[in-house]
């Protein structure tokens, strides 16, 4: 039987499983938002969040967060993406904290 000392404890506030966030900049044409998004489709996934707005005549940055991914596997994907045409940055972070 567990004892409440052997029980992980988290703080309030806290969100146990970690959120990996992305933020993609990249050319503002018809066919990146699709990209970008079939990164994740390929893995079954659905993004928990997702934001996209068009900074300029041709420059479209997206939003993701994915929740229940690990650092690594985050990685991968993060580098997945900078190796399509036409994506400029993808920058990374994990968050544990609850909206």
């Amino acid at each position: 039987m567990s004892t409440p000392e052997s029980q992980p404890r988290h703080s309030a506030g806290r969100n146990p499983v970690p959120t990996f966030c992305l933020t993609v900049r990249t050319d503002a044409d018809p066919g990146s938002l699709p990209r970008v998004l079939e990164v994740f489709a390929k893995r079954g996934m659905v993004p928990s969040k997702l934001f996209s707005v068009a900074t300029g005549a041709d420059e479209l940055t997206v939003d993701l967060q994915v929740t229940g991914i690990d650092e690594d596997l985050g990685s991968v994907i993060a580098n997945q993406l900078r190796s399509q045409v036409g994506i400029e940055t993808v920058l990374t972070s994990v968050k544990t904290e609850a909206d």
